[in-house]
C-alpha cells in the first residue's frame, strides 16, 4: 500500500513538472512575442507621442508655474521598452524675456514610496518667452518600470501646459483627511543643472505635462 502511495506520488510529480514545462514554454513564447514589455502593451509606433496623462485621466489644462527655486515632476508608468528621440513641453503663455525652463528624465529610486529619483537626462535650457512647443532631442530607451518627467523655471512666470490639479497622484493616492488630492511632487531647487539624485514631496499643485517622442 506504501509502494502504491508512492508510485502514484511519483506520476503526480511527474505530471506536474511536464506541465510547469508547457507553462514556461509558453510563458517564453509570450514574453518574446512582446520583447520588452512588462505588460501585454501593442508596440508603439515610431512618432507617437507619450506622456503621464495615461496615468492621470482627465484633462490637461493651463496654469502658472511659480518662479524658480523648486523642481515640479510627476511619475510616469512605462509598460515596455520604448526608444525615445525627444521629450517635450509646451509654454501658451510667454514669460519674461530671459526666462528659460529645464526638463528632465529621472528614474524612480527603491519602491518609490520615498519619491527619490536619480537623474537621467536633462536638457540644455529652453527659452519660455516665446510661446510653443518647446522639444529636447536625446537618444535613450526607457526601461519597464516607474520615471519622472520633471521641469525647473528660471524666473517669471510663463504659462506651460499641465496636469489638471485635481487627480490623485499615480500610486500614492491621497493623504488621510486631506481636503485636495496630491497630484504632483516637487522639491526645492535653484535654477541650473539638475542634481544628480532629489527626494521630492507631494504636492497638491499641478505637474507639468511632458511628452516623449517614440524613436
Amino acid at each position: 500500500m506504501g509502494g502504491q502511495q508512492f508510485l502514484v506520488g511519483m506520476q503526480r510529480g511527474q505530471v506536474q513538472v511536464v506541465v510547469d514545462a508547457a507553462v514556461a514554454a509558453e510563458s517564453t513564447a509570450r514574453a518574446a512575442a512582446i520583447a520588452g514589455a512588462a505588460f501585454p502593451m501593442p508596440k508603439p509606433k515610431v512618432g507617437q507621442r507619450f506622456s503621464h496623462m495615461h496615468a492621470y485621466g482627465g484633462n490637461a489644462s493651463t496654469q502658472i508655474i511659480p518662479g524658480s527655486g523648486n523642481i515640479y515632476a510627476g511619475p510616469m508608468a512605462v509598460l515596455r521598452a520604448m526608444p525615445i528621440s525627444a521629450m517635450e513641453i509646451e509654454v501658451s503663455t510667454a514669460g519674461a524675456a530671459g526666462v528659460s525652463i529645464r526638463m528632465a528624465l529621472m528614474s524612480m529610486d527603491g519602491d518609490g514610496s520615498t519619491w527619490a529619483a536619480t537623474l537621467i537626462a536633462e536638457s540644455a535650457a529652453i527659452a519660455a518667452d516665446v510661446i510653443g512647443v518647446k522639444t529636447h532631442t536625446l537618444t535613450y530607451t526607457l526601461q519597464p518600470g516607474i520615471v519622472y518627467l520633471a521641469c525647473v523655471i528660471s524666473d517669471g512666470t510663463p504659462t506651460i501646459r499641465t496636469v489638471i490639479n485635481s487627480r490623485e497622484l499615480f500610486g500614492q493616492g491621497t493623504a488621510a483627511g486631506a481636503a485636495a488630492p496630491r497630484n504632483g511632487l516637487q522639491v526645492s531647487q535653484a535654477y541650473g543643472a539638475y542634481p544628480a539624485t532629489k527626494t521630492f514631496t507631494a504636492t497638491a499643485n499641478f505637474l507639468p505635462l511632458i511628452h516623449f517622442t517614440v524613436a
